[in-house]
């Protein structure tokens, strides 16, 4: 009598758990509809397997089980959510790979010598645990996953999908797992194996193009402020122009009577003053490519706000190479250099950039001083303190990107970095 309602128990907590997780992994959340969802569906799904059961005996049971479990549950997936057909298949598959937990250790439990009762029980108290863990802290990002675009799910699917295959195939439709052991058993490492390569890959390709899409986001916003503080010094620019406009015919007597009188130190002074103050209204340009000349400029900025000395020499006709993936070469470079004068006592503070185009390559030249010596590993700094030193593992990985190389460098009181794309 308890086999029996343990048998049945078993059973129910299985279709149970199957279902909630389904729904779970295609973002349903436990609301008053979905909870009536999950209790009409596990009725439905468990009259018809009793009906097999009661007709075909267990064996019945698990060769129809797609068809009186898994393509209702789909079916109304599909139809009542409108969900997409490939989410609702890996989101079935990985619940039911998350049966398999459950699975092994009622299995375990035998091995050790436990009745079919306790295996039974275990079984049941595994499902519940498993389940609870499964919906409160990997469901949500699962759903997440099997949300996005197709390729995504094909990534993150594929693995409980081949499984589910797998499983049914050489276990419940053929004796292929007892007739081909070894082979059998083979089979899923050789798979996970091929799947890992597959995943890293395109793993790696999907971390560039969202690493691209950052830069290309910060790069934006860089032209947004530069070009903001381009407009306010043209405004600054033309106010001073207005002023000298404004000013010129007093200037101009200066110089006339100055002259009449044989003072020509006193006209040449005065129009030395008024070509300075021309000089002034004019905007700085560093180099022709506005994406290189926006990055010098914020620097520029930065480093007279903070009183450091910063140098720029550029000798190049246009940027050959992708200009993108170089600003951010040179941005890092720069943020670097920045960064490192908080270390370094006032009157030593200083910054230079040598940028020029020589025999088709292009050069890179940044010096800069800094407080102490930091750890070469590989020829590369490294960082001790907590959120430094990406700047320079992009530098790296950028400048390999282009085909170029790099060089860190230290002498006793400057760092240096050259680049040669």
């Amino acid at each position: 009598m308890i086999e029996t309602i343990l048998y049945y128990l078993q059973y129910g907590t299985v279709l149970a758990f199957g279902i909630i997780l389904s729904c779970a992994f295609c973002g349903l959340s436990f609301s008053k509809k979905n909870i009536t969802f999950v209790i009409g569906t596990f009725i439905l799904c468990g009259a018809l397997q009793l009906l097999f059961l009661h007709t075909s005996g267990e064996t019945g049971v698990w060769i129809h089980y797609p068809l009186i479990t898994h393509l209702p549950l789909f079916l109304l997936l599909c139809i009542v959510y409108r969900k997409r057909i490939l989410t609702v298949i890996a989101a079935i598959a990985t619940a039911y790979m998350c049966c398999q937990l459950s699975k092994w250790v009622g299995l375990l439990t035998v091995s050790l010598g436990g009745s079919v009762c306790t295996e039974q029980m275990v079984h049941i108290l595994t499902l519940l645990l498993s389940g609870y863990i499964i919906l409160r802290y990997a469901a949500t990002y699962i759903a997440e996953l099997y949300h996005k675009e197709t390729r995504s799910i094909i990534i993150f699917g594929i693995v409980p999908i081949v499984y589910y295959v797998f499983d049914y195939a050489v276990y419940i439709y053929s004796d292929f797992w007892a007739t081909n052991g070894r082979f059998a058993v083979e089979f899923l490492p050789f798979f996970l194996c091929i799947i890992f390569l597959v995943f890293c890959i395109i793993y790696y390709r999907e971390q560039e193009l969202a690493m691209d899409a950052k830069r290309r986001e910060q790069m934006v916003q860089i032209t947004i402020e530069q070009q903001q503080k381009e407009m306010d010094a043209i405004r600054h620019s033309e106010k001073a122009v207005r002023l000298l406009r404004h000013d010129m015919r007093f200037l101009l007597n200066q110089i006339s009577l100055s002259m009449e009188n044989q003072d020509l130190e006193t006209a040449n002074r005065l129009i030395a003053g008024y070509l300075s103050e021309i000089e002034d209204t004019a905007i700085q340009r560093y180099c022709d490519n506005d994406t290189l000349n926006y990055v010098f400029t914020l620097y520029a900025s930065k480093c007279k706000e903070q009183n450091i000395p910063f140098e720029i020499k550029v000798a190049m006709a246009g940027c050959k190479v992708d200009e993108l993936l170089f600003s951010s070469i040179l941005s890092n470079a720069l943020d670097n250099a920045l960064n490192a004068q908080s270390l370094v006592p006032y009157h030593r503070r200083h910054i230079s950039v040598w940028l020029k185009e020589a025999d088709g390559k292009l050069l890179l030249s940044v010096k800069n001083a800094c407080g102490h010596k930091p750890t070469f590993v590989d020829g590369v700094p490294i960082s001790r303190r907590a959120n430094h030193g990406y700047g320079t593992q992009s530098i790296r990985y950028l400048t390999e990107r282009l085909g170029g190389n790099y060089q860190f460098s230290i002498d006793e009181t400057n760092f240096n970095l050259k680049i040669v794309i």
